[in-house]
């Protein structure tokens, strides 16, 4: 029996185990590749954006100044960022000035994304990266005043007033010092609607002092108006430059006062 048991012809062979691979298939690489980080396409990506420009809002991102025809005139931030206010003059054709809150559309050229103190970051709608517009200090703007004398503001009674056009025309000549020459914050509502903008800070010898208006005073109507936008707020200086007579409704220490200006 001993001998049937015994194996008649050789084991097959064992296969011999696969090499290890060395190398990788090059789809492999293909996270590398379309990164192009060794720029094997010769084409250089941008370093102030994120691929194909997108940022998907990231503000973390580098801006830098921007060499389109903007002039940031004036901010208003609100403790809500979202609600933030950035007043921008357009010097390409016809010059506009304009106020824009945030994800607002600067025109075609890009899209604010936040207002700071004397600055507004906005996305280039070309270049998908992220500038900055601002306000520089000791810019050396003159304000329009001039060395000449001018007629001082009238006063007819505690809430009414008569002003020259020569003086309005020579303090407003310059936005962006006229809106350095006080600081507004927006009258929130607990609703979170803006009821009027509240005065915080006049220079002394400024117009705002001249015009009888008070720290502490919450601007809430123009002519009837009511300002309950940072939109309506410029009303307030556009009615300076065209109107002959305004009223400007306030609210001093929780009472209502009518602040009447004749402009002659």
């Amino acid at each position: 029996v001993r001998d049937k048991m015994l194996p008649t012809s050789a084991p097959p062979a064992r296969p011999n185990p696969p090499a290890p691979l060395l190398s990788k298939l090059r789809t492999q690489y293909n996270a590398i590749t379309t990164r192009n980080i060794f720029n094997s396409d010769g084409i250089i990506p941008s370093p102030l954006s994120e691929p194909n420009g997108k940022d998907n809002n990231n503000l973390d991102g580098p801006a830098v100044p921007t060499s389109l025809p903007l002039v940031l005139i004036g901010t208003i931030v609100h403790k809500n960022p979202a609600k933030s206010m950035a007043t921008i003059e357009i010097k390409a054709g016809t010059p506009k000035i304009l106020p824009y809150v945030v994800n607002d559309e600067i025109e075609s050229y890009g899209i604010l994304l936040r207002v700071d103190r004397k600055r507004a970051i906005f996305r280039n709608s070309q270049t998908g990266r992220n500038e900055y517009v601002e306000i520089k200090d000791g810019s050396g703007i003159s304000f329009g005043m001039r060395s000449e004398k001018t007629a001082p503001v009238g006063e007819a009674g505690p809430t009414d007033f008569s002003l020259p056009r020569s003086e309005v025309n020579n303090y407003i000549r310059n936005l962006p010092q006229l809106l350095q020459q006080a600081r507004a914050e927006p009258n929130t509502l607990p609703n979170g609607k803006i009821d009027g903008f509240k005065i915080l800070d006049i220079m002394p010898g400024s117009i705002y002092e001249k015009l009888g208006i008070k720290v502490g005073d919450v601007i809430k109507g123009v002519n009837g108006e009511p300002v309950d936008s940072p939109a309506k707020a410029m009303e307030l200086y556009q009615s300076l430059r065209n109107s002959n007579r305004i009223s400007i409704e306030v609210d001093r220490n929780g009472s209502k006062e009518n602040l009447n200006y004749n402009i002659n």
